[in-house]
């Protein structure tokens, strides 16, 4: 994983990635599942938003809205997106995906953990193939695959760093925001200087 050396948010993806990965492998073993989790750096420190729900579209869109606002509202300068999903590939010598059948419908999906991190300047992904027994319980994973550095990504799960740094006034007005709809923090006990707020 290449990022710039200026780039103000990168020793802090570094370490989201690596705390990410622990907390996929424990969960994965623990529960055979992962809850769709953005871990986030910002001026305080690391914190992290878990939605309440995550079932369909509407749901997502709002997770995906008052993770920005919460991004904005911690002056996020760097953030992980850990979700389970499906995955489809091309096949050397195969016809190219039929794009109207959605990645859960196929019958050659894959099963995959994504922990997507991005900072201002960077996104990058590593999927996680995930190995099930014929019962479904979780055996472990398959060959990790970590994709290139992209300037751009696009899509529903992308984006949640604030474009420029957010002055004083307008991390407050994301706070006053968030509160009106009933999200609060969760102070973490800090260790050796680190923790922030869990929403």
């Amino acid at each position: 994983m290449k990022i710039a050396q200026d780039d103000e948010g990168r020793e802090a993806v570094l370490e989201l990635m690596e705390q990410a990965e622990v907390m996929v492998h424990h969960s994965m073993r623990e529960n055979g599942a992962i809850t769709p989790t953005l871990l986030i750096h910002g001026v305080n420190g690391n914190g992290m938003y878990c939605p309440d729900e995550m079932a369909g579209a509407d749901s997502k869109d709002r997770f995906v809205d008052k993770a920005r606002l919460i991004c904005v509202a911690e002056g996020a300068d760097a953030t992980v997106f850990i979700s389970e999903a499906w995955l489809r590939t091309v096949k050397e010598d195969a016809k190219p995906l039929d794009l109207s059948i959605p990645p859960s419908q196929a019958p050659d999906r894959v099963e995959i953990v994504m922990v997507m991190g991005e900072t201002r300047e960077a996104h990058f992904q590593k999927l996680l193939p995930i190995l099930r027994t014929g019962e479904g319980k979780f055996m472990g994973f398959g060959e990790i695959r970590e994709l290139g550095e992209a300037e751009k990504v696009e899509g529903r799960f992308a984006n949640f760093v604030p474009p420029r740094a957010p002055d004083e006034k307008t991390r407050m007005l994301a706070k006053e925001a968030l509160y009106a709809i009933g999200f609060t923090t969760v102070e973490k006990k800090k260790q050796q200087g680190r923790g922030r707020a869990i929403y």
